[in-house]
């Protein structure tokens, strides 16, 4: 086989692939699957981190979008199912890192954005995503964790959205740890 049949043979068989892809993600809909059983059944259940690299969780983003155009009234979200199955923390950590990767930063700031407004929409205070991510628990290392990225990035959010209720990564850390605990790490992390 020459380069041009291979070509052409490559190119058949990526639309082919798309077009069963397709079928399969019809047929789901056809069954109403959920988003969780769609999640399993492309076999994402794996790590966090591998979940957010593979070329299948642009299949199940697609899905979720067919399934929220079909059914309305039953919307999901991506991180929502996400989520639901690795929990908040996870996800908003996994999140973080995968920005900072080429290959995976447009979904991960898809998903980072659908997380950081399930927040805002479910009227999660700057100190409510404070606790939620269990900031206070990590001490010291707190001053240096991606949670405290993902809760600046909720900062800057609830800030546009609430512009009478405007805060500040000090102000949240300062009433998350206490005055005095956070005047002691602040001292410590400068020493």
């Amino acid at each position: 086989m020459n380069y041009e049949e291979r070509r052409i043979a490559g190119s058949l068989k990526a639309r082919a692939s798309k077009v069963a892809e397709v079928a399969r993600l019809k047929f789901w809909l056809f069954q109403k699957k959920s988003a969780a059983d769609a999640f399993t059944a492309l076999k994402l259940d794996q790590h966090m981190d591998d979940v957010l690299l593979s070329p299948k969780l642009n299949t199940l983003s697609t899905y979720v979008d067919m399934f929220n155009k079909k059914f309305p009234d039953s919307q999901v979200s991506l991180a929502g199912t996400l989520i639901a199955k690795y929990g908040d923390i996870a996800v908003a950590k996994a999140l973080v890192r995968a920005k900072e990767t080429s290959s995976s930063k447009d979904i991960a700031s898809k998903l980072q954005t659908q997380q950081l407004e399930g927040w805002l929409n479910s009227h999660k205070s700057v100190e409510d995503v404070f606790t939620l991510l269990k900031i206070k628990d990590d001490g010291l290392l707190a001053l240096t964790s991606r949670k405290l990225v993902t809760l600046d990035e909720y900062i800057q959010l609830f800030n546009r959205k609430n512009p009478q209720r405007q805060t500040n990564l000090f102000d949240a850390l300062r009433g998350g740890f206490g005055e005095g605990e956070f005047a002691s790490m602040v001292w410590m992390a400068y020493l």
